[in-house]
């Protein structure tokens, strides 16, 4: 509508310039896209989050549509490059050449921030998982510290007159004396293993 004079060139060339618009614009979300991806890269080492992954997820699910819209355009024009039919006159076939590798070009960076952001939802899930291990880890090592002393203080715990340990004076400080030799071995065997 602003440049009529476009309609003189034919149809043909109103179909390619308007094929060449809609994948400059295919491009230029893509490209705006990168940046975004970086900065997600770089927080999902400081800082994940779930709001991080859903964000990850929905880009992955649009650029999968964009891979799928792309290919077909790519499909279409490579046919139209190698047997350009009698409405694309021959002078238009430079044009037909200059969409298809711009769409080509599209389609590559579709397929490749896919790629990348199907790469991040996986580390993400991986730190996760790295982040929860290493809790997991942390309290089975206080859990083998505490339970020989639980199992200790149960025993002697237990109301039974015949307990020759009861009787003794100093029968206290050699069971926290022996409790505390435990867990003491349990810690240092831990640090030699590095799970401390």
């Amino acid at each position: 509508q602003a440049n009529p004079a476009l309609l003189a060139g034919g149809p043909d060339g109103v179909a390619l310039r308007l094929c060449r618009i809609m994948v400059d614009r295919y491009t230029k979300k893509l490209l705006a896209l990168e940046p975004r991806l970086d900065d997600i890269e770089r927080e999902i080492v400081e800082r994940p989050d779930d709001e991080m992954l859903a964000e990850l997820i929905g880009y992955k699910t649009d650029l999968r549509k964009f891979r799928r819209v792309l290919v077909y355009h790519v499909q279409v024009f490579d046919e139209l490059q190698k047997n350009p039919p009698p409405q694309i006159h021959a002078a238009r076939v430079h044009e037909v050449r200059d969409v298809y590798e711009h769409q080509e070009r599209a389609s590559s960076l579709a397929t490749l921030y896919y790629e990348v952001s199907t790469d991040l939802i996986d580390g993400h899930i991986s730190l996760a998982s790295h982040r929860l291990n290493n809790i997991i880890k942390v309290l089975t090592i206080v859990t083998t510290i505490f339970v020989p002393l639980s199992f200790l203080a149960g025993i002697y715990g237990m109301n039974f007159e015949n307990m020759p340990e009861l009787k003794s004076r100093q029968g206290y400080f050699i069971l926290l004396g022996f409790m505390a030799s435990i867990a003491t071995i349990l810690v240092l065997t831990f640090r030699r293993r590095r799970w401390l």
